[in-house]
């Protein structure tokens, strides 16, 4: 490239027509040149044998020799453009000996012929960017392959996540539960048969008899309307997957204890059910602050991990339709 600047700029177009002026001269046969009576004037064959004889010789007037099988015009032209391809390709075979004449040939019209060090820098510098085109192409692909892997995976995880929620329409079919009184004052023999209650409900709910549980939260909640029932019936509503009845009690709980940490956990996994994981976040969070569990934290990083999936997916599309909405307006 840069021997090929230098002589585009150096040699004019007469030198093009110069050099096939040069070849139709020295490479065509006499009886190509000139008017066919002074050609055949002008030519005679020389004798087949002889100690300073060639076969196949012309003469011309003057003591020219020309031989008879010399390439035509068309011929030479092709022969050209073979030799000039060869050195686009090999630049630096310009610098061999045996083009030597051709060199001076070049330089004669004004042609600056870079140097052997300068034609394998810049033989050097095209192969690096080559190969670093080869590389940055390669990453592209790479990156591009690992960005469609992940966006399946992601898109795989956000399903799993989508499963497991709770339709909002199906998850109040059922009429709502007994709120109780919390105003009312309970009787000296309540509370010990609220805490029998109690007992009877927390073994139901480990045996997986969740209804016959929240039946007995009910009594409990009738007898001893207090901040601890409505949560406690609250999560055992979540065992049942009735998010937003869930939500009611919570929402009792705090009425009647705003630092009720049990209340702000049963609000949160039951927002997490219904698939408002912002949601379940923050009440998981506020619950933590209050009464740190391990359990909670746990589950708190997983329905983090399903808000940031939500959270890229939704910056996805608005990229995207900023993208569509940038085309249209460039239209």
């Amino acid at each position: 490239e840069l021997m090929q600047r230098s002589m585009a700029c150096a040699m004019p177009l007469g030198l093009t027509f110069a050099m096939l002026g040069l070849l139709a001269l020295h490479l065509v046969p006499c009886d190509s040149i000139g008017s066919a009576s002074f050609v055949r004037r002008s030519c005679s064959v020389a004798p087949a044998s002889g100690t300073n004889v060639r076969a196949g010789l012309l003469r011309l007037r003057g003591g020219i020799e020309y031989y008879e099988n010399r390439m035509d015009v068309q011929e030479a032209i092709q022969a050209l453009k073979q030799a000039v391809g060869i050195l686009k390709n090999n630049p630096t075979f310009l610098h061999k000996k045996e083009l030597a004449f051709f060199r001076e040939y070049l330089t004669s019209f004004g042609a600056t012929i870079p140097s052997l060090a300068e034609m394998e820098q810049a033989e050097a510098d095209r192969q690096a960017a080559a190969g670093n085109g080869a590389k940055s192409h390669a990453a592209a692909d790479a990156a591009a392959a690992a960005a469609a892997a992940e966006e399946e995976s992601e898109a795989e995880m956000r399903d799993e996540d989508e499963a497991d929620v709770v339709r909002e329409a199906d998850a109040d079919m059922d009429p709502p539960q007994d709120m109780g009184d919390p105003a009312r004052e309970p009787a000296e023999g309540d509370y010990e048969k609220a805490a029998g209650l109690r007992d009877q409900a927390a073994a139901a709910l480990a045996g997986g008899d969740f209804e016959g549980a929240l039946r007995l939260y009910t009594e409990v909640i009738g007898l001893t309307p207090n901040a601890k029932a409505y949560a406690t019936r609250g999560a055992c509503l979540l065992k049942l997957r009735k998010p937003l009845a869930a939500i009611r009690d919570a929402n009792k709980a705090l009425e009647l204890n705003p630092d009720s940490a049990k209340a702000f956990k049963t609000r949160g996994e039951a927002e997490a059910q219904l698939g408002r994981w912002t949601a379940a976040i923050r009440d998981l969070a506020t619950a933590q602050t209050i009464d740190f569990d391990e359990d909670t934290e746990a589950f708190k990083k997983g329905i983090q991990a399903k808000a940031d999936r939500v959270v890229r997916k939704e910056a996805k599309l608005r990229a995207g339709k900023e993208r569509e909405e940038r085309a249209r307006r460039d239209e």
